[in-house]
């Protein structure tokens, strides 16, 4: 069991003041751009969350489209998932099937969709390369890892879709390849590999996109959370605790840490989910090569309640997984104890390795499982993006550029956007039920996991 219902209680994972220790935080250089607001400023666009989305927002904006950006984040730049994550950089944001997005909207659009995922791959690694951002990124494809031998013969189906209709590179790797290429494990049955795809150090990308922003003259202001938004006349006023800003559009920008007081129309359609990473001394010699490991593609399993994991470049190993909904200390001791099982039954050998670090946050689902790129029906000039269900380095990056052409060019910059992105999903009925669907959720995948279906 992976996560209780009970009445919260203790840490708050969505406080900006309270410090979030990682191994990224850890490695990561100590300057963070920016400074809060302070005064009265004027802008064009007023862009709420300092992370990928809002970032890749104001970059486009400033740099490609000339409109000016300020960026107000609540904590320091990269605080939420942007600086939490496990560094994949892979395709599909959604949690639906391949027939689920064929069935919503149609063979063409799917198509579309999968390639703005695979652009999106692209071109972040473009601009890692374009900007000089040191952010250890490796690697040129993922494993996706059969924990089944149903599920590895199910993978040929999908190998032959991403080949022939998507234009993807991928090909399946049986239980020998994977072992003779890879790394062995008692629950790997074989693995798809799925091409273009990477691996970053989150925090260091985050903080790299936030210098290229302000080169490219966006305005960053951290620890400056919205207090209060409200219309005067044609502008929108938002207040912080020590300054205002008046904007003609507001995007927002905060994923899986809804502002609800602020936007309710948008921000009462995300729904958080917890996810939580470990990460082990670095590995000897001798221990990697127990499980023949000999690999750094990031790397997730197939399962319903996935696991994702890789190697790091100083010879850790990450491992995470979804769980708990309440964010107390007594789940997170839970889940820590839950993802060592979890790393014992997939590589025994590795089952003493000490745990350095432990951390968790949210990522952000939606009841559409799809992510949301639009305008506010009530408003026009508020505009949002968010729903990446745990595959955001790409998607909230791609994402964020696309929300800057829809401000700057109208209803031409959606034309580049799928329609499986456009409009809002359906609104979570009572805020206080959050946990509850959640619960339910992860509750109903475990348990087609262990039915097998």
């Amino acid at each position: 069991m992976r996560f209780s219902i009970a009445p919260p209680q203790s840490e708050d994972l969505s406080n900006p003041s309270r410090t979030i220790q990682s191994y990224w935080t850890e490695t990561a250089p100590p300057e963070r751009p920016g400074a809060p607001l302070e005064g009265d400023v004027e802008t064009e666009v007023a862009i709420i969350g300092g992370g990928y989305t809002g970032l890749a927002c104001a970059l486009t904006l400033a740099r490609d489209h000339g409109v000016q950006a300020t960026v107000l984040e609540a904590g320091d730049i990269g605080w939420g998932a942007s600086g939490r994550n496990g560094g994949i950089v892979s395709i599909d944001c959604t949690q639906l099937s391949l027939r689920e997005k064929q069935r919503r909207v149609g063979e063409a659009e799917t198509i579309r969709f999968y390639a703005s995922q695979a652009e999106a791959v692209v071109n972040l690694r473009a601009l890692i390369a374009e900007e000089g951002i040191a952010c250890d990124a490796s690697g040129a494809s993922v494993l996706e890892v059969a924990s089944s031998p149903r599920g590895y013969e199910e993978m040929a189906q999908q190998v032959s879709y991403y080949t022939q209709k998507l234009g993807l590179r991928a090909r399946r790797l049986s239980r020998d390849a994977l072992r003779e290429e890879s790394f062995e494990s008692p629950y790997a049955f074989g693995a798809l590999e799925c091409a273009p795809a990477f691996s970053v150090h989150p925090l260091k990308l985050v903080l790299g996109i936030a210098a290229a922003a302000v080169r490219g003259g966006a305005v960053l202001h951290p620890n400056s959370a919205v207090r209060s938004w409200r219309r005067e006349g044609r502008r929108h006023l938002l207040e912080t605790d020590r300054g205002t800003v008046r904007a003609r559009f507001v995007a927002l920008a905060t994923n899986g840490f809804p502002p609800t007081r602020l936007q309710p129309s948008v921000t009462s359609r995300a729904l958080p989910v917890l996810s939580n990473i470990i990460v082990t001394r670095p590995l000897s010699d001798e221990q990697r090569e127990a499980h023949g490991w000999r690999d750094h593609r990031p790397m997730y399993d197939d399962r319903n309640l996935l696991r994702y994991f890789r190697m790091l470049p100083d010879g850790r190993f990450l491992l995470g997984a979804r769980g708990d909904v309440w964010g107390t200390e007594t789940g997170a001791k839970a889940m820590r104890q839950a993802l060592l099982r979890d790393l014992e039954a997939m590589f025994p050998a590795w089952a003493d390795v000490p745990i350095t670090h432990f951390w968790r946050g949210p990522i952000c689902a939606t009841l559409s499982r799809a992510p949301s790129i639009g305008r506010s029906q009530d408003d026009p000039t508020v505009l949002f993006a968010f729903g990446y269900h745990g595959t955001g380095v790409n998607s909230a990056t791609w994402c964020g550029a696309a929300l800057a052409r829809l401000i700057a060019e109208g209803d031409d910059g959606e034309e580049g956007i799928p329609s499986l992105y456009r409009g809002r999903p359906p609104r979570v009925p009572f805020p206080g039920l959050k946990p509850y669907l959640v619960g339910a959720g992860l509750l109903w995948r475990g348990l087609r996991d262990r039915l097998g279906f």
